[in-house]
């Protein structure tokens, strides 16, 4: 059986090869500024329309060949994530009942699963997978000429601190919101399941009540972290556009005194635009991200399961012999075990009659004789099988 880890595993492979796939439609990208600069140095002053038409048939191909690579990243995201969905889903409910998890436990991990799934095939992980070719763009910027090389790296660090304050002013606040809100809806489900027994006791203001106080907690942090990030990124959309416009002034001023052509300006804005946008998309998507490493880190974090031998229709013809040796088990959220050090041997034939008070641990015991439940401690085996 393949733990969470390892799953988690092969969606990161998965990750790395969209990366790769990003470097080249990054690099496919150059075929724009190259276009413009071909058409200001070569065509322009020649008057000849023909190169036109071979510039265009070059660039046309590269946007083409983009446009494929874009849709093979997102099909490899998609079934990435879909794949995580299916076999973790699996994983998390099929050991979840083994270990007899209890219920609260088991809806989160589903919701960190699905909240992982679908960062993973929405739009907001791309500009993470282009982010590590933003030095490229900067760079060709440099080479261009060195004023705007220094403007595009002074504006991309500028919004890196941004996206700094961002991590440092609503971490925090994004963990204690994540935390209310799990505690309201697991509150709200915890009332639903029992609904006709409160309403009996004449308990359903106070439960309304307290789930009240649990949302509104989730509510206040939702707002407070809302306007953190409005803020944020407001003040990196005023970054940007204010260093596109200081980029064509200093072009002008550039051209003016003959150190740069009309084409290596109109080259340098498509490359400055392509260069800072995976940093402001990341700003603007920082929330899911975050969330989705938070529910990453929990997956990554699930207890390794069971890995006993299963009986399957080829298994030899059983002997019935049950045989317990120090088993021990600890329901989750609990400090004291329901059984500890439990041992015995059953033959076929034999009977055992099992008697005690209530929360002795008399069904925990069946069901760990039953193998529907996988003691914390000791083994638990039928005819010599885990």
């Amino acid at each position: 059986m393949r733990t969470s880890r390892q799953m988690l595993k092969q969606v990161r492979r998965a990750l790395c090869t969209a990366i790769a796939f990003s470097g080249c439609i990054n690099l496919l990208f150059f075929a724009t500024p190259l276009f413009a600069l071909q058409v200001f140095h070569t065509v322009v002053p020649a008057g000849n329309p023909m190169p036109m038409a071979v510039l265009g048939a070059f660039a046309l191909a590269a946007i083409i060949t983009l446009a494929i690579l874009e849709g093979v990243r997102d099909n490899i995201l998609l079934r990435s994530g879909l794949w995580l969905d299916h076999h973790l889903g699996e994983h998390i409910l099929n050991d979840g009942v083994r270990r007899g998890a209890v219920s609260s436990e088991l809806q989160q991990d589903a919701q960190a699963l699905q909240r992982l799934r679908a960062f993973l095939t929405s739009s907001a992980i791309v500009p993470l997978l282009n982010a590590p070719w933003v030095p490229v763009f900067l760079c060709a910027l440099i080479l261009i000429h060195p004023y705007t090389g220094i403007l595009a790296v002074g504006c991309a660090t500028l919004l890196v601190c941004v996206a700094m304050a961002q991590s440092v002013f609503t971490t925090r606040l994004a963990r204690e919101t994540s935390l209310a809100e799990a505690q309201s809806q697991s509150w709200h489900s915890e009332v639903a399941g029992t609904s006709g027994f409160a309403g009996a006791r004449g308990s359903a203001s106070g439960a309304a009540g307290h789930w009240e106080i649990l949302n509104r907690r989730h509510i206040a942090g939702m707002y407070a972290l809302g306007k953190r990030t409005s803020v944020i990124k407001m003040l990196s959309r005023v970054i940007r556009m204010g260093t596109q416009i200081a980029l064509y002034g200093v072009g002008a001023w550039l051209m003016a005194s003959n150190e740069l052509s009309p084409g290596a300006l109109v080259a340098s804005a498509i490359l400055l635009s392509r260069a800072l946008a995976p940093i402001e998309l990341v700003i603007g998507s920082f929330k899911e991200a975050q969330a989705a490493y938070s529910c990453y880190r929990r997956l990554n974090a699930m207890p390794e399961g069971s890995t006993g031998d299963a009986l399957t229709a080829t298994s030899p013809v059983t002997q019935g012999i049950v045989n317990l040796s120090g088993v021990s088990y600890v329901y989750p959220n609990r400090k004291a075990p329901a059984l500890r050090g439990i041992s015995l041997s059953l033959r076929q034939g034999q009977c055992l009659a099992i008697s005690g008070p209530n929360g002795s641990g008399k069904s925990t015991l069946a069901s760990i004789l039953a193998g529907a439940v996988v003691p914390t401690s000791g083994a638990a085996e039928l005819d010599g099988t885990g």
